[in-house]
């Protein structure tokens, strides 16, 4: 029966990682597709531009019970065997894998930074401010996203092994590090070649954030 729970748990949290929340809220709440309006990009800044702030900060909370949901169910099922935080932690590893390479956009992702800070705080909140306050003292540093990306991996790394007491937890936060690292390879070869391009705070932050994604 764990076999199987595992199963349900892969499944469900890659699908979920693999949903592109935009793309969902545009079409089933906001009944327009993102892909025929503005840039066509399916970044933040599109919806933002088109839908407003008030509905971008909806979106965002839609993304967090996105990611929250196969967590949470992990937790429950694994729990049922007194393996929770096991079960938290594989459902935050798929669900960061589907984010990163998604099955529904040929396997072209998003940056992660999100899924890894909510499975950070699923497993620990004490690792999840961890991750959440290194994320966002990379991104005012040097404002690159794809840099950010990769130390918010390495911070969830470092924080399962500082908070956590089970092995494979605390392998399976590793494992997110890896995933991350990998998904950008490209982008840092762009940065160390002079193409990457720092987030503006004179511009439109989320647009820069568009150009940054989309040379990947």
């Amino acid at each position: 029966m764990t076999i199987v729970f595992l199963i349900i748990i892969a499944l469900v949290a890659y699908v979920f990682g693999s949903l592109n929340t935009q793309t969902v809220a545009s079409v089933f709440v906001f009944h327009s597709d993102l892909h025929k309006l503005g840039k066509g990009s399916l970044w933040l800044s599109n919806f933002r531009r088109i839908y407003g702030t008030g509905n971008l900060v909806k979106l965002l909370i839609i993304e967090v019970i996105k990611d929250l949901l196969p967590i949470l169910l992990g937790g429950w099922l694994m729990g049922t065997k007194d393996y929770a935080l096991l079960g938290k932690a594989f459902a935050g590893f798929c669900l960061v894998l589907g984010n990163l390479f998604p099955v529904f956009n040929r396997y072209k992702g998003e940056h992660g930074i999100f899924p890894v800070i909510i499975m950070a705080f699923c497993i620990d909140i004490s690792a999840g401010a961890l991750v959440l306050i290194v994320s966002l003292f990379s991104l005012w540093l040097h404002r690159y996203v794809t840099v950010t990306s990769v130390v918010t991996g390495i911070a969830i790394a470092v924080a399962g092994v500082l908070v956590l007491d089970d092995p494979m937890p605390t392998r399976l936060c590793a494992f997110v590090g890896g995933l991350v690292f990998i998904r950008h390879i490209p982008g840092i070869i762009n940065m160390l070649r002079g193409r990457e391009k720092r987030l503006s705070l004179e511009q439109d932050l989320n647009y820069k954030f568009d150009e940054t994604f989309d040379n990947k």
